[in-house]
């Protein structure tokens, strides 16, 4: 699968968009902006968390220039790469699906 041109360039910069996006839905919720039935901000923080440990786990959180980066790792391995930079479009769109 080849990448379209919506895609991040790096999975560093998919990683921060979706940081940002859980971030909105957390002071959405916190402003009681939004309509329940999504989960509230306990559980929005826990999975924002998740993601972060994750990203911290396996380098994903690190810029492309650092040697332990993700996107350094995936250097060499386009399908590992794209399919990480389509789950992290995919959970960002998703959340902010949710806000609307």
């Amino acid at each position: 699968m080849s990448s379209s041109t919506t895609d991040p360039e790096d999975i560093h910069t998919a990683l921060k968009r979706c940081l940002k996006a859980f971030d909105e839905l957390l002071a959405e919720i916190k402003e009681h902006r939004i309509a329940l039935g999504i989960p509230q901000e306990p559980a929005v923080q826990r999975m924002k968390e998740q993601l972060q440990k994750w990203a911290s786990d396996f380098g994903a959180d690190l810029p492309c220039s650092s040697k332990l980066s993700l996107d350094h790792k995936f250097r060499n391995h386009s399908y590992p790469k794209e399919m990480t930079l389509i789950e992290l479009r995919n959970m960002g769109e998703d959340i902010v699906n949710r806000k609307s």
